[in-house]
């Protein structure tokens, strides 16, 4: 079915309350639901970090239930880990309108304010229809945001502006022959963001090219590591972006089809990725971020080359 997840989630619902915005009559606006780490519950305890999880067309309705199935086990687990908030909206339709994105504006400050959520580590991922929200959620809110993960989609609104993204770290993924949300889409809204920066296209491959596509930033120490640990695997071609500014990757499978990127969010290595950033300034270390790359990038690239 188009915009489910590619195996059903085996979270524990009862570990996500509800979290729903209401009108002044107890009417549900927007339904959805919150895992809580228990960190955030102890008096003067720290800020949490907070992840923010859009579902596909799959989702969509107002049981405030079937949301929870594009949330995979390992999220929940680097959740418990890291002592992380998980925020899951449930749309009707999409995550298009301005009615909706301030809407969950609304539930995520509310987050921050009355949950001790940290406003420097808001982290939004999203899948299909989540993956356009998620693009959408990044031009209208720039800056609020610390990373973000689209997956297998690149439909943005007429209100998107590209340079509004550069300062946003991202880690997009996409399948190739992805028929319900072609690659064009994806490809479209990247190079729309590296020309606001004055940065080339990449020379991507073709649809008989049996290689995965890997963007990565040669400034970046992270990236450096990711690419070197890459270099061994013939099997996927490379193209840089050079602006020290940029924190943005692009995986582009060559197979998968509309679901097979979404091992991305079952990674722990793109975990230690999303969590190394911040709002705030100064962001991790280079010796800090070297080492996550050199800890995890061999580990993005096995996994990928696992699933075929």
């Amino acid at each position: 079915m188009i915009g489910l997840p590619h195996r059903a989630s085996a979270i524990n619902v009862a570990d996500f309350a509800d979290y729903s915005l209401r009108n002044a009559n107890n009417q549900v606006l927007l339904p959805g639901r919150l895992f809580t780490p228990p960190e955030a519950q102890v008096p003067g305890a720290a800020p949490r970090p907070l992840i923010i999880n859009l579902h596909g067309s799959g989702g969509n309705g107002t049981d405030n239930s079937k949301q929870l199935g594009f949330i995979s086990d390992m999220m929940v687990d680097q959740a418990k880990q890291r002592g992380a908030f998980i925020y899951a909206p449930q749309a009707t339709s999409t995550w298009s309108s301005n009615t909706i994105t301030h809407e969950l504006m609304t539930m995520i400050n509310r987050a921050i304010t009355t949950l001790n959520a940290d406003t420097h580590r808001i982290y939004i991922t999203g899948y299909s229809q989540g993956s356009h929200g998620t693009w959408t959620m990044l031009s209208r809110f720039d800056g609020r945001f610390a990373a973000a993960v689209p997956i297998s989609g690149g439909t943005v609104q007429p209100d998107f502006v590209p340079s509004r993204l550069i300062d946003t770290p991202i880690f997009a993924f996409q399948a190739r022959d992805d028929v319900t949300t072609p690659v064009t889409q994806m490809r479209n809204v990247i190079n729309s963001i590296l020309a606001a920066d004055h940065q080339p296209a990449p020379a991507y491959l073709s649809s008989t090219d049996t290689r995965d596509f890997l963007m990565t930033n040669s400034s970046l120490p992270w990236h450096q590591a990711f690419s070197a640990e890459v270099q061994q695997f013939p099997e996927i071609a490379q193209f840089f972006i050079t602006d020290p500014k940029m924190d943005y990757l692009y995986f582009e499978g060559a197979t998968g089809g509309h679901a097979g990127m979404l091992w991305a969010l079952s990674t722990p290595e793109v975990y230690d990725w999303m969590f190394s950033h911040t709002t705030a300034v100064p962001e991790p270390t280079t010796f800090m971020m070297l080492l996550i790359g050199g800890m995890g990038a061999s580990g993005i690239v096995r996994r990928r080359i696992a699933r075929g």
